[in-house]
């Protein structure tokens, strides 16, 4: 997508969409900046980022060469994460239907004491 990746390092740093009355304003305040999108150059060197804060949008591209060099270690990292966190939420799964099936049981019991008492 961005196959003239050095081409947009030249001449965009930051586009303002504020007024001219806005800017001191703006410069005054801090805020967390807020990412828009990010683009993966065609063979992963680069990321181009951009965000939104207060009204400016701000433009990074980022060397990404440790991507480029670690893919097959990352795939791997991610492969292992996604694993884990399906297990974790199966387990959470797992834990509650136990819990619910306790807890009917407990009901249960509960109901057929309370009739035994009433009897004896």
């Amino acid at each position: 997508m961005l196959a003239r990746l050095s081409e947009y390092r030249q001449y965009i740093k930051s586009i303002d969409l504020s007024t001219n009355s806005q800017r001191n304003e703006i410069s005054r305040r801090s805020c967390t900046p807020i990412v828009n999108h990010q683009f993966f150059s065609r063979n992963h060197d680069r990321i181009l980022v951009s965000a939104l804060c207060n009204n400016f949008i701000y433009i990074a591209i980022v060397d990404s060469t440790v991507f480029l060099e670690n893919s097959t270690a990352l795939m791997k990292l991610a492969f292992k994460y996604g694993h884990l966190s399906s297990c974790l939420e199966y387990m959470d799964h797992t834990l509650q239907n136990i819990i619910e099936g306790w807890e009917n049981i407990m009901m249960e019991m509960d109901i057929k004491l309370r009739s035994y008492a009433s009897k004896v």
